[in-house]
């Protein structure tokens, strides 16, 4: 039963290229693909590096898929190309066998290889680096861990403040926190408003009625003064009688 494997190539840079530009600095960018048995995968094509003459910088990862008893039978070609608004002109075109690819002495080791023109001479080179990325296998017991994972990071997350759910509550603790403050301090200034109102008006009520008992007087002292008046009087008025009929 045939297998596969993932392989992650990384176009790093080249330099010392041939110069296929008479005037001015050239813009490289590379073609890459695999081939087994005549059989050739998609052609993947890096950005283009814009005035970088003959050392351009790419750093470039490509993943192929290959099939696992037969990754020696795999070739790795590379082609080097000037970006032109006529037409594009190649620079150097490289071939290597992935088992030569895959013999550092680690994943992820920058190896250089020859670039040749298509005269055939060896003009510049290529850094290139490979490792294969590891199978996931999917199991009843990979797949509870992975969940139980993914539940402690929620947990993690809401215990550290940085939970969409905790960050909404403690808005809204806020929210009730300052309406609740809001209402105490209006309830506040309406009692002290209603006390001071109170309070001035019992003072004006005292007020009044502290002048009315000061300046008013008893009709029964005003009833009492009208009758002496009137007794002395009336014993004035009999004296000169007694002395008139005397006369007569």
């Amino acid at each position: 039963m045939e297998s596969s494997r993932e392989l992650e190539i990384v176009l790093h840079s080249a330099k010392s290229l041939y110069d296929v530009k008479n005037f001015g600095t050239m813009d490289p960018y590379a073609m890459v693909w695999i081939t087994r048995e005549g059989v050739k995968s998609d052609i993947y094509k890096t950005n283009v590096a814009k005035n970088a003459g003959s050392c351009p910088v790419w750093d470039y990862p490509i993943l192929f898929k290959l099939v696992e008893p037969m990754i020696n039978d795999y070739i790795l070609f590379c082609e080097i190309q000037h970006d032109s608004k006529l037409f594009d002109r190649k620079i150097g075109e490289l071939q290597v066998p992935l088992t030569e690819l895959l013999a550092g002495d680690g994943p992820r080791t920058r190896v250089s290889y020859p670039v040749k023109t298509q005269s055939g001479e060896v003009k510049g080179e290529i850094i290139i680096s490979c490792k294969f990325l590891e199978p996931v296998v999917m199991s009843d017991a990979n797949t509870s861990i992975s969940q139980g994972s993914g539940t402690l990071e929620s947990e993690k997350k809401d215990e550290t403040g940085t939970g969409d759910g905790l960050e909404e509550t403690k808005v809204e603790e806020k929210k009730k926190d300052g309406l609740m403050k809001r209402i105490a301090m209006k309830m506040e200034t309406k009692v002290v408003t209603g006390a001071v109102i109170l309070a001035g008006t019992v003072g004006a009520i005292v007020a009044n009625e502290v002048a009315g008992g000061g300046n008013g007087s008893d009709p029964k002292d005003e009833d009492d003064g009208d009758d002496d008046d009137e007794d002395k009087d009336g014993v004035e008025d009999g004296g000169d009688g007694e002395d008139e009929g005397e006369e007569y």
